[in-house]
């Protein structure tokens, strides 16, 4: 008699069982290379000044440098009071979005428009 693809017997639950649990094994395990290989790839292009990563650098060193750049048409700033609290929310948010650690940022001053 042949297997259940020549028509022989049907499978029992201990193969069936079996055959289900080796499919979701193999289906997990692609899933997890796959993983893998884009938390490997994003490094890669981290480290290598590409990826979504280096475009919000940019365009935050260019927010940066153009609110740091005096201009004619700003007006003076005007003096701020001491708030910690505002300035610690502040401070996250820049380290945030750049994803620079709080601790390698240095703020040299804050002004309201």
């Amino acid at each position: 008699m042949g297997g259940i693809w020549q028509g022989g017997d049907s499978m029992g639950l201990v193969d069936s069982l079996l055959y289900s649990l080796t499919g979701m094994a193999t289906v997990f395990f692609a899933l997890i290379l796959l993983a893998l290989a884009i938390i490997v790839l994003t490094k890669i292009l981290a480290a290598m000044g590409l990826g979504a990563n280096a475009a919000v650098k940019k365009e935050t060193k260019a927010a940066v440098t153009q609110t740091v750049a005096p201009s004619a048409s700003v007006s003076a700033p005007q003096v701020v009071e001491e708030n910690t609290e505002e300035y610690a929310v502040i401070l996250a948010a820049i380290s945030e979005h750049s994803r620079v650690p709080i601790e390698r940022l240095k703020i040299n001053s804050i002004t309201k428009k």
